[in-house]
């Protein structure tokens, strides 16, 4: 129903996606407790010119299956309260205006598998961390910053910023692509291919753990705060 609560079974009212596809539909939705996706498809279908937004109190867990925002021209946006954790399965902002935000007051944010992807399409894509949220990217995730020729497609992260292992992180030669790193910054193993877009960072900066040099081929990495930073 249109900005309505979306009414889950059991004690904890968790929303749980392990085949099929489950199709949110336009409107403000909220679940009592938090959202697992194993199998199937969470897909936001098509939300015309109607703003929506799904709401996790909970944590949210993809360990498979996909996460789409469907189509329309309207403002699609998960918003996850609490702890997030892609460990396998995709997450792929396929719509123009589409929004993953984790907002969770001390909960962590850790990419150990699967993909996250900024998709195509022409309108801003973006996802982004307060600064409560610590980001942790490792394992064999993959980080794509997808494919369009117009609007800005930004992973933007308020906290902490850790990139380790052997993850698959890429930026391609697009100045759409921004990478904006409030809080401090690590970086080592895996695969860095970044020939493009734009990284800001207003914390600190450490790239120590690479056996060679962090070397971007092309594109700005750009230190924003000044002072008392390194």
């Amino acid at each position: 129903s249109p900005n309505g609560t979306i009414t889950t079974a059991g004690a904890a009212g968790n929303l749980e996606v392990g085949g099929g596809t489950f199709t949110v539909g336009p409107y403000a939705h909220t679940i009592a407790g938090g959202l697992t996706v194993s199998s199937g498809a969470l897909d936001f279908g098509d939300v015309g010119v109607t703003a929506t937004t799904l709401t996790i109190p909970g944590a949210t867990t993809v360990t498979g299956g996909t996460v789409t925002f469907g189509s329309g021209t309207a403002t699609r946006t998960l918003q996850c309260n609490g702890t997030f954790t892609l460990s396998g399965g995709t997450i792929n902002l396929t719509a123009s205006d589409a929004a993953l935000a984790l907002t969770g007051a001390g909960a962590t944010a850790a990419i150990s598998g699967g993909t996250l992807s900024l998709g195509a399409g022409t309108v801003n894509r973006t996802v982004t961390m307060s600064s409560a949220t610590a980001l942790t990217i490792s394992g064999t995730s993959i980080i794509d910053f997808g494919t369009g020729a117009t609007g800005t497609r930004k992973i933007q992260c308020d906290g902490s910023f850790t990139r380790s292992g052997g993850t698959s992180f890429t930026m391609d030669a697009d100045t759409l692509e921004v990478l904006d790193l409030n809080g401090n910054a690590t970086w080592s193993g895996g695969t860095v291919a970044i020939s493009g877009g734009l990284i800001t960072c207003a914390g600190n900066w450490d790239d120590s753990g690479f056996a060679t040099a962090f070397q971007p081929t092309a594109g700005v990495v750009r230190f924003d705060r000044g002072a008392g930073t390194s």
